[in-house]
C-alpha cells in the first residue's frame, strides 16, 4: 500500500517545555522548541520520506500559559482573564499566539518539511455562557 503523505497527530505528542510555564513564553523561547522537535523529529522523518509531505493532522493549543508543556491544560475550564505580564493581553491568549506564530516561523525556516497544519479549534461551552445545558446560543446570556 502506498501513502500520499505522512500525517502526524502533534497536539499532544510535542510539549515545548519539560515543565509548567508560569509565565508567557516569547515566540523566540518557543521558536527554539520548536526547532529541536524539527531537528529531532520531522527532518528525519522527512528524510526517510522523500515523496510524501508530512502533514500536522491535529495540532493546537488551548489558551493557556500552562498549554507549551500540555496543550489541552484548561480544556472544559471556565474562562477567566488574567494579565500577569501587564501587557493589555490576557496571558492565555497570548502564549496561544506565540506558540503559533513559532510554529509558522519554524516551518518557514525549513520550507517543505512540514507541508500543512490542521488545527483543532476550540468552542465555547454552554457553562462559560451562563447556560447549564447545551440550547442556542441566542438563549445564553453573554
Amino acid at each position: 500500500m502506498e501513502l500520499d503523505i505522512v500525517g502526524i497527530s502533534a497536539y499532544a505528542y510535542f510539549p515545548l517545555t519539560d515543565a509548567v510555564p508560569t509565565t508567557v513564553l516569547s515566540v523566540a523561547a518557543l521558536q527554539a522548541s520548536y526547532e529541536q522537535i524539527f531537528q529531532d523529529y520531522l527532518l528525519p522523518l522527512a528524510a526517510r520520506n522523500p515523496d510524501r509531505p508530512l502533514v500536522f493532522l491535529e495540532y493546537g493549543a488551548m489558551e493557556a500559559v500552562a498549554a507549551p508543556y500540555d496543550q489541552s491544560v484548561s480544556f472544559l475550564q471556565p474562562y477567566v482573564f488574567s494579565d500577569a505580564n501587564g501587557n493589555g493581553k490576557d496571558d492565555g491568549w497570548e502564549t496561544q499566539a506565540n506558540m503559533y506564530q513559532a510554529l509558522l516561523n519554524t516551518m518557514a525556516q525549513h520550507p517543505g518539511v512540514l507541508n500543512g497544519v490542521f488545527f483543532w479549534g476550540n468552542w465555547l461551552e454552554p457553562f462559560t455562557l451562563g447556560c447549564s445545558q447545551t440550547v442556542p446560543l441566542s438563549s445564553c446570556r453573554t
